[in-house]
C-alpha cells in the first residue's frame, strides 16, 4: 500500500524512452493488478510542474502511461483533494499513440487497467 499526503511536485520530469513506461507527477506506477486489495492513498497532493516525454524509437510504439498525478493505475486508488495544473508534453516520434489499452495520457491518471 502507498500512502502519500501533502506532496507537491513543481519540478520538471524528462523521459526519453522506447519501452513500456509509467510516468506520474506524484506516483509513477501503482503496482500490479494481481494485488487489487492493496491500493494507493493520496491526500492533498498536487502537480504543477512539467512532464516531457519522448519516445526515442522511430519504429517501436511504446506503451507509455503518463499522468499528472499517477502514470499507471493498475490497482485501486483513493485521491482526496489532489490537483494537477502542470503541463504534459509528449513526442511519440511520429508514431500513433492510440489504439492500445496499454497506453494513455491524462491530467490526473494516465492509464487504468
Amino acid at each position: 500500500k502507498g500512502y502519500l499526503s501533502n506532496c507537491v511536485c513543481d519540478g520538471t520530469i524528462s523521459v526519453n524512452s522506447g519501452i513500456m513506461l509509467a510516468v506520474g507527477g506524484i506516483y509513477g506506477n501503482s503496482g500490479s493488478a494481481t494485488n487489487p486489495g492493496e491500493i494507493v492513498y493520496l491526500d492533498e497532493c498536487s502537480f504543477g510542474g512539467i512532464i516531457n516525454y519522448k519516445n526515442s524509437s522511430a519504429t517501436v510504439n511504446d506503451s507509455a502511461r503518463i499522468g499528472g498525478i499517477i502514470g499507471d493505475l493498475s490497482r485501486g486508488a483513493e485521491l482526496n483533494n489532489c490537483l494537477s495544473s502542470g503541463e504534459i508534453n509528449v513526442n511519440m516520434n511520429s508514431l500513433a499513440f492510440a489504439n492500445s489499452a496499454n497506453r494513455g495520457i491524462g491530467g490526473i491518471i494516465g492509464n487504468k487497467k
